[in-house]
Order: structure tokens, then C-alpha cells, then sequence
């Protein structure tokens, strides 16, 4: 979980354009009296801002990047119109956690030949891409730079893509009474309905329950492309067939969400209904803890974001260090030390404090564990151990 952190977070840079894509960290700094009371001067960056694309200018042959949903990734790789060669995407092979069908990036548009103005080489030609990110999952993106007569490969660059999120699957299996959900601002919420398409049958939205009913242009949900069909083999019962309609969480808000199960050229009631109570959340700010919090608990809304607070001195080589451990539902996305002043070198034996910021990308239990020692000292007990058992939902 911890092993690489190449996230990009556009809040740091304050631009959009990307030219190195590894990121260890973002130094934020603050004066010290701010930072007595932790829990009140957290800096995580939310994944939830997405109003900067992500913009990557291809350096070399091989690049890797994590993004949020919603966010949109735009690839920019050297070309030229005087050139008899072409850039084109020959591989997309990206997979979602869950087999939902739908796609992790979505293409926008053809690509085009751009000029950007760099700030050591001035105005240079791109072949540029642009993908919606529509859900988690990973994979890479392959491109080959080809000769337009005959094909020939003169280059490739590949770009391995990894998308952070919180999808929630609402199995519809209980038609008498609504399905309840709750999602935070950004979010993915993925409704599946069992289904039987060679009837003629299908499922049906109710376009208006997108909507706040007192506020009928101020959507809460939108919906995502058009709904696909999954096949399922399932030990009790053979293969079933499932349709999936996929909503992202617009805006704050609570709202009914209805679905008919009908065919569309009759005039008739659908034979069946399914109906979802969805709670909308504002991304919420982070959740914050410090020491006072040592071997306790807390609890973070699928989506949120934890920042844990440790008192350092690093001046003297001691460090609190993250323990590598296998955790599926919190991804450690920021590293950062809060310290006296932008233009102040701490002093030996300084305290500061050591930020880490955690995405919940999943619900579940997680504990976190942290050592404070020199990080060269491997074989020698650490002064302190801190520990915090999260509970993501």
C-alpha cells in the first residue's frame, strides 16, 4: 500500500500540467501555533477535486499515474505535422475490481495535434488524448508512434493507469422495499438488476428521479453511458444475466430513485419496480487524529479522508515510518511535514509534525500502524509505536 505513492494531486503543482508523474510528497508549512491543536489545521487535499485535468507530457517511453473518478486525463505525446508518423492507441486494457462492464477511461473525441508553450523549449506540437475517468480499476494504455505508408512502429510509450475510487454495487434482490444507499459527492453508485433481455424485457429509468423534488435543475445523479448487460455464473443457480446502470453523485441531497421493469413498445404498467433511497454527501473534510487517538478508533464514510497527525523531531533522525502492511480499503496518497515556516530551517530537535492522509476507497476494517525511529536503524526497537484501527463504511 505504501510502496508508491506517484498520485497526482493538481492542488500542489497549482497548474495542470504534469511533467514528472512520480510524486513522493506535497511540503505544506504552517507557524507552529497553528499546529498545537491537530486536529484543526489538517492539509490532506481531497481526491474529490477535479476541476484541474490531469495533463501528462510524455517525457520518455513509460509513465504511471492515479487518478479519481471524474477526473479527466489528457496524454500529450511529441509530434509534428511535418512528420510522415502518427500517434494512435493500439491498447486499452483496463480492468474494474468489480465486473460491472463498464469502462474505466471513456475516449473524448478523436485525438488532435495541439501546441503547448513549455517553459525551457517554448511552443511544442502534441498528439493529444482525452479520457474521462469513469470508474476504478487499473490496466495500461498503450500507444504506438507508426509511419503512415506502411504501419511501421517507430515508437511506443505505455502508461499504466491506476483509478482510485468508491464504487458501491446496490444488489436489487428484495423488490418489496427500496434499496438504501449512501454515497459521497464524486462517487459511483452501480444499480444490479437481475434481467432477462431475450424476453423483451428490461429496465427502465425514471428519468425524473435524477432530481432533488424541490429542486428539480439541481440533479443529484447522473447517469453513466447506457446500461450494460453482465453474465454471472453463480453455483446455486447457473448462469444469470444482470443489467447495471451506473450514476455518479452530482450533488449533496436525498432522493428516491425509481426503475420500471417493462418492454418499451407497450403501453402497459411494468411488471415490475425497484426503487433506491439514496443519501448524497458533500465530500466531507478530513477526519483528523493525533496521538490522543493512540490504539483507538475511528470512523470514516467510504470516500473520506483520514489525516494522522504525529509530533516529530526530525532533526535528530527520528521519523514517524508507516508499517508496510496489505490493506485493501485505506491508500496512503499524501506525505507531508507542517512545520515552523516556509522560509524557516527547523533546528535540531525542532518538533514538527508529520502529516499522512489516507483515501477510503472501500468500506471495511483497517489498522494502521506507525514506528518512530531512524529509518536506517531497521534491527533496533522504535521509541514509540502508534496504532489506530479505522472503520471505513
Amino acid at each position: 500500500m505504501f510502496a508508491n505513492n506517484s498520485f497526482f494531486i493538481s492542488s500542489c503543482l497549482g497548474n495542470a500540467t504534469v511533467l514528472l508523474i512520480t510524486m513522493q510528497s506535497c511540503a505544506f508549512s504552517m507557524p507552529i501555533s497553528e499546529i498545537e491543536d491537530a486536529k484543526t489545521s489538517a492539509s490532506c487535499h481531497s481526491l474529490f477535486n477535479r476541476e484541474q485535468p490531469i495533463d501528462i507530457i510524455a517525457t520518455g517511453e513509460r509513465d504511471e499515474v492515479k487518478l479519481a473518478q471524474g477526473n479527466t486525463l489528457i496524454i500529450r505525446l511529441p509530434a509534428s505535422a511535418a512528420t510522415d508518423s502518427d500517434w494512435q492507441l493500439v491498447e486499452s486494457n483496463l480492468t474494474q475490481p468489480q465486473s460491472t462492464g463498464a469502462l474505466v477511461l471513456e475516449q473524448q473525441g478523436e485525438a488532435t495535434l495541439e501546441q503547448v508553450e513549455q517553459p525551457q523549449s517554448g511552443i511544442k506540437e502534441y498528439k493529444t488524448f482525452r479520457f474521462q475517468v469513469t470508474s476504478p480499476g487499473k490496466g495500461t494504455l498503450v500507444f504506438n508512434q507508426q509511419e503512415k505508408q506502411n504501419t511501421i512502429t517507430t515508437q511506443t510509450y505505455q502508461l499504466q493507469v491506476q483509478v482510485l475510487g468508491s464504487e458501491q454495487v446496490l444488489n436489487a434482490n428484495n423488490f418489496t422495499e427500496p434499496g438504501e444507499a449512501s454515497l459521497v459527492k464524486g462517487n459511483t453508485l452501480v444499480v444490479r438488476l437481475p434481467a432477462n433481455p431475450g424476453t423483451g424485457y428490461g429496465w427502465q429509468l425514471v428519468e425524473n428521479s435524477l432530481a432533488k423534488p424541490q429542486s428539480p435543475n439541481a440533479p443529484v445523479l447522473a447517469q453513466l453511458g447506457e446500461p450494460t448487460l453482465e453474465q454471472v455464473e453463480e453455483s446455486d443457480s447457473g448462469l444469470k444475466e444482470y443489467e447495471n446502470y451506473r450514476f455518479r453523485v452530482l450533488s449533496p441531497g436525498e432522493i428516491v430513485l425509481a426503475l420500471n421493469y417493462q418492454r418499451p413498445w407497450e403501453n402497459k404498467p411494468p411488471i415490475q419496480t425497484y426503487q433506491v433511497r439514496l443519501k448524497a454527501l458533500d465530500a466531507a473534510e478530513p477526519v483528523m487524529v493525533t496521538a490522543n487517538e493512540n490504539n483507538g478508533e475511528v470512523t470514516l464514510e467510504q470516500g473520506g479522508t483520514l489525516a494522522v497527525h504525529l509530533k516529530a523531531k526530525p532533526g535528530t533522525g527520528y521519523s514517524w515510518l508507516p508499517v508496510e502492511e496489505s490493506n485493501e480499503h485505506l491508500y496512503l496518497f499524501q506525505e507531508s511535514i507542517l512545520s515552523m515556516g516556509q522560509n524557516v530551517r527547523p533546528t535540531t530537535g525542532a518538533e514538527e509534525v508529520q502529516q499522512f492522509c489516507f483515501y477510503a476507497q472501500s468500506s471495511g476494517e483497517s489498522i494502521l500502524k506507525f514506528q518512530y525511529r531512524r529509518s536506517w536503524e531497521e534491527n533496533v526497537l522504535p521509541n514509540e509505536v502508534y496504532q489506530i484501527k479505522v472503520q471505513s463504511q
